[in-house]
């Protein structure tokens, strides 16, 4: 397995995605793609977290529509359509009864979960056969001290069991 990250600027706009596919088609066979965030997303998730945390509706909203925004943007370009290709999530809550780290974690993983997933259907429309896979899914963290950590082991375990069952040319998370 040969694995590829791409860089957070590379998603900025579509001919970043345009050359990241054509690094992919490329790639050969057995090629597993980590899609990280858009930069912007991740700062405007960050202050949505803390506007959700405090109670701030409506700059939490505005945050969460400039993220929207951003990712709606990117599919138009590539000649994606939103909620048709790609599906467009909806606003995410905070939950009181959860630590301000997993509320973290999950809204701000959003990001990478729409980015990863723009950049799998654009390689599919491209003709390279992918699988997308939600990293946050296999990528089990521990909460200890506030602070989620990776579980290597299981972690590995269930990306081999993956990669095992499948036949594509490559996986995107």
């Amino acid at each position: 397995m040969r694995l590829l990250k791409a860089g957070g600027k590379v998603l900025k706009d579509a001919d970043g995605v345009r050359a990241l596919r054509d690094i992919v088609a490329q790639a050969g066979k057995d090629v597993m793609l980590v899609v990280p965030a858009m930069e912007e997303a991740i700062d405007s998730l960050e202050t949505m977290v803390d506007a959700l945390e405090k109670k701030q509706t409506q700059e939490a909203e505005q945050e969460w529509l400039k993220v929207m925004d951003m990712h709606v943007m990117l599919m138009l370009e590539l000649g994606l359509q939103p909620n048709e290709d790609v599906r467009i999530p909806l606003m995410p809550s905070y939950e009181d009864d959860c630590s301000y780290a997993q509320n973290y974690h999950h809204i701000v993983g959003l990001a990478a979960i729409m980015s990863s997933q723009i950049v799998a259907v654009s390689l599919l429309k491209a003709g390279v056969g992918v699988e997308w896979w939600n990293a946050a899914q296999f990528l089990l963290t521990q909460t200890h001290d506030e602070k989620l950590r990776l579980d290597l082991v299981y972690s590995e375990q269930v990306i081999q069991t993956g990669w095992d069952r499948s036949e594509r040319k490559a996986v995107v998370v």
